[in-house]
């Protein structure tokens, strides 16, 4: 029985040591102190190197890009909310530096929704391509034509970089300011058409190829 009771305090001490750990990971990151990350993979107890965390933090510093891409989508799929913020910001970077926008649009809107606010490197590369800026058109409740509304947006700098992405794929989008559920939003607007059943289409034809979201607006 005191055998059992040695082992069972073992391996709560041991858990608690792993969790005292990966809380200084993410401390140090958060600070980017990133030797003390490096100093505490590399004291890991090896049982608990295939825990989401330890794969996340190894990811950061994997000089192989796709390896890197496959640990954090890895995370982002297996993980709790904080951690799963920590990969989908990776990889929403990963996507813009590749080039790939609407696949880093994906993670992007997934952060949205969450509430993170979006200072990333990939999200500062995508300011840097030389699409045209437009002005955005203010619309009134009179216009003859139906919207697509594909995102909605706290703040006007994620909205332009929907703008901008869509544009990379020769679809023009404007921003809109509009009030909803009592705070301010910018909108994200595709021109429609001035038949409700062809715009419905236009606007799941964009849904299938790009995968967002919409509703229709007149």
């Amino acid at each position: 029985m005191y055998s059992k009771v040695c082992v069972i305090l073992v391996l709560f001490s041991s858990i608690i040591l792993a969790q005292s750990q990966f809380d200084a990971m993410y401390k140090n990151y958060e600070q980017h102190n990133f030797e003390m990350v490096k100093q505490d993979l590399s004291i890991m107890d090896q049982k608990y190197q295939s825990e989401p965390e330890y794969q996340f933090f190894r990811a950061v510093f994997l000089k192989n890009g796709e390896e890197a891409k496959n640990n954090f989508q890895m995370v982002f799929e297996k993980s709790g909310a904080k951690l799963k913020k920590l990969a989908a910001k990776k990889l929403m970077d990963y996507y813009y530096a590749k080039g790939y926008y609407v696949n880093a649009s994906k993670f992007q809107e997934y952060l949205i929704d969450e509430g993170t606010e979006i200072t990333s490197a990939g999200a500062a590369e995508v300011k840097q391509q030389e699409v045209p800026e437009k002005k955005p058109v203010p619309q009134t409740v009179e216009s003859e034509k139906y919207f697509i509304q594909v995102g909605a947006f706290s703040l006007e700098e994620n909205a332009s970089q929907l703008v901008k992405m869509l544009a990379t794929q020769n679809i023009k989008a404007q921003i809109v300011k509009r009030k909803i559920d009592k705070r301010d939003l910018f909108c994200v607007w595709l021109e429609g058409r001035e038949d409700f059943k062809e715009t419905y289409d236009y606007a799941n034809i964009i849904k299938e190829k790009y995968d967002l979201k919409f509703r229709i607006i007149k």
